[in-house]
């Protein structure tokens, strides 16, 4: 099965399940794509796999049937990866990878009809020159298993992130995007 750059092939299979899908959908946009490795399969059904390489450890997507995704992990030799999965595929991929920490993700999906934006008294956007406070902040989570798995400080550039910080200017708390993409 090869790998494929046919990414209206790739967007017109993502958009079989939009929610499912949405991170692979923004992987689509640069500067992204450029860390994307897609393989496609028709037979025994449509599926794919995406290999995302923009962090340390590249992320696994799998998207379609079981008997798609048996056909396209016979083509993934990563010794190490995270996983984006459905639990339905999680048999398949512990058959060939021992699964050291499951954890599940919940998706949220905003209806912009109903969406009012709450006050948010005492946060602050953050930009590239907040870095050094967010890494204070997120080096403090990591005894705890707190820290975030996937952070960049690029991302305070092209993402959306926000910080609630204490007296004396540290961060208490921050939250944002992973990535922001049309």
């Amino acid at each position: 099965m090869p790998r494929t750059q046919d990414l209206v092939h790739v967007r017109a299979l993502l958009e079989r399940d939009r929610p499912w899908a949405v991170y692979a959908l923004g992987d689509l946009s640069p500067p992204f794509c450029h860390d994307s490795e897609w393989i496609v399969t028709e037979e025994p059904s449509p599926g794919l796999a995406l290999l995302y390489r923009g962090f340390g450890t590249p992320v696994l997507f799998l998207h379609g049937d079981t008997e798609a995704l048996a056909a396209l992990l016979v083509e993934i030799h990563e010794p190490r990866m995270y996983l984006s999965i459905r639990e339905a595929a999680l048999p398949l991929v512990e058959a060939r990878w021992r699964v050291s920490e499951a954890q599940l993700m919940a998706r949220m999906l905003l209806d912009w009809s109903c969406f009012r934006p709450p006050p948010m008294p005492g946060v602050v956007r953050l930009e590239p020159e907040d870095l050094p406070r967010l890494e204070r902040l997120y080096a403090d989570g990591v005894p705890t298993g707190e820290a975030p798995d996937f952070f960049q400080p690029s991302l305070l550039e092209g993402g959306v992130y926000f910080g609630a910080p204490e007296d004396g200017g540290e961060l208490a708390a921050a939250a944002g995007t992973h990535l922001v993409a049309p």
